[in-house]
Parts: structure tokens; sequence; C-alpha cells
């Protein structure tokens, strides 16, 4: 998955992350609440990952708050992380 090949720096990783960062934007603005939140939640790990902190708490923040259910609190726990490394 994306992740597994960022996290292992594949050739192509960094290219490959900077267009699903596109693609989520896309998506953000025609997409509903309940998948908002996971689109701003996945931008926010791919941009923690390229180390953009400042902009993936900013994400991270405005998912936790229109999440809802158990995604809501896997968020929770990321939006902790990202507040404890900064």
């Amino acid at each position: 998955n994306l992740f597994e090949m960022a996290d292992q720096g594949g050739p192509r990783a960094d290219e490959v992350l900077k267009q699903a960062i596109i693609a989520c934007e896309k998506e953000v603005a025609k997409a509903p609440k309940e998948i908002k939140a996971s689109l701003w939640d996945t931008t926010a790990h791919i941009l923690n990952m390229q180390g953009d902190k400042a902009k993936a708490l900013k994400l991270e923040e405005a998912a936790v708050e229109i999440a809802e259910g158990q995604d809501l609190e896997f968020m929770k726990q990321f939006l902790a992380e990202l507040k404890k490394d900064s």
C-alpha cells in the first residue's frame, strides 16, 4: 500500500506521495462530510511522512472536528501523536 511503499522508500515514493496529496485535495472539495474527514486524515498522514507536521496537524484537527464513530477515535490518537511531536 501507499504508506508501506513510502516507509520503505520505494524508487518513486516521493512522487507518488505528492500525487496522492493532490488527489485527496481535489476530492475533499466535493466529498460528503463523512468521507471528507477520512480524506483529511489520509492527507495528514502523508504530510506527516513528508515532514510537513504543521500542515498535517491543521488537517488532522479539521478531520477530528467532523469525524464520527470509530474513525474519530483513530483520528484523535493520531492528532495526539502530532501534538506530542510538535
